[in-house]
């Protein structure tokens, strides 16, 4: 997810935000991408669509996360039992394969 904050909706900074939302949108298709405009009035209005799109994300992350466990034909509760010690710690960062961190705890597994 991509959160654009663009302060009072100025012109440069609307521009700029809008160019690169194409940018983003054009290579990365499936991204979540929210621009958001800062004024002293709208802080419900911000907040809310804020929460909009963290629901569009945590649902897209969820997709992939069940996407990943179908392609390695794992259980919710095969997953935790087939990984190594070391990827059970905190600090283990799997290889970025797709956006999510779980989803790519489960891509590492063998």
């Amino acid at each position: 997810m991509v959160l654009s904050v663009k302060p009072f909706g100025c012109m440069p900074s609307s521009g700029v935000s809008d160019g690169i939302q194409s940018a983003v949108l054009h290579r990365y298709p499936q991204a979540v991408f929210c621009p958001v405009e800062t004024s002293g009035d709208g802080e419900v209005n911000f907040q809310s669509r804020v929460l909009i799109y963290l629901f569009k994300a945590r649902r897209k992350a969820k997709e992939e996360f069940e996407a990943a466990l179908r392609r390695r034909r794992l259980g919710l509760d095969d997953a935790p039992r087939r990984m190594k010690r070391l990827q059970k710690r905190a600090t283990y960062y799997p290889v970025h394969v797709v956006a999510g961190s779980a989803a790519n705890r489960v891509c590492a597994l063998r």
